[in-house]
Parts: C-alpha cells; structure tokens; sequence
C-alpha cells in the first residue's frame, strides 16, 4: 500500500483515492488472520497500528502542493 501511495502522489495522477482496510494496518485485524489474537497481544496490534497510520500521515502530508488526497478509512 505504502509503495503504491508513493508512486501515485509521484506520478501524473489527477488524484489519489487510498482505501485503507482493517489488514493495511495490522494483518492481525484481516479476516484471514483474525483468529490469531486475542486479549495478550491487542497492545501490540495497537502499536502496530499506529506506527502505520503515522507513516501514512507523513506519507500524506509530503505530497505536492494542489495534490488532490481522499483517504476511505476502515
């Protein structure tokens, strides 16, 4: 996901549309995964989380100017 974030805002797009799934941010929370956690590691898939979204953000924030972003969120 990351890369190809980083190839449209690049490249010649009009706009950038990132859907963000539940799995883009922990495979943890994906349905194929779903049944390999539980109350021990909730703290890490949180964690792990949130140092995504936060790439996403820095992601997001250097994309040039008139860039046209929509962000679809779980």
């Amino acid at each position: 996901m990351c890369g190809n974030l980083e190839r449209s805002l690049l490249g010649p797009a009009a706009a950038t549309v990132l859907i963000i799934e539940w799995s883009d941010l922990d495979a943890r929370l994906g349905l194929r995964d779903s049944g390999r956690w539980g109350r021990d590691v909730v703290p890490d898939i949180l964690t792990t989380s949130e140092t995504r979204l936060q790439g996403l953000v820095r992601q997001l924030e250097s994309a040039p100017s008139g860039s046209v972003l929509v962000v679809v969120p779980p």
